[in-house]
């Protein structure tokens, strides 16, 4: 089998290199337009997002963590618990 036949063949089973196989519209972009990209990199596409997410978080941006912002309201107080809760807190301390 030659090398023309062979891509022949692939091209037939397998379909255009480098097209769309999976073809899936996911929302719109500014102008309208409707978002389109190849099914079969979207587990690429959505560990750069949950990266940038991750990133964004861990930066000085979103700090939820930090005790020098907490405000004294925001902190659960006794009443805010059952009693049963409250209880089992006091005998942990």
């Amino acid at each position: 089998m030659g090398e023309a036949e062979r891509l022949k063949i692939e091209r037939t089973i397998f379909g255009e290199p480098c097209g769309v196989d999976c073809q899936l519209k996911y929302g719109l972009n500014l102008d309208g337009t409707v978002r389109e990209l190849d099914g079969w990199i979207m587990p690429v596409i959505e560990v750069n997002r949950v990266r940038e997410e991750r990133e964004e978080i861990a930066s000085n941006k979103l700090n939820f963590y930090s005790h020098e912002e907490m405000d004294g309201s925001l902190q659960i107080q006794n009443s805010d618990l059952r009693s049963t809760v409250v209880a089992a807190l006091h005998f942990a301390y």
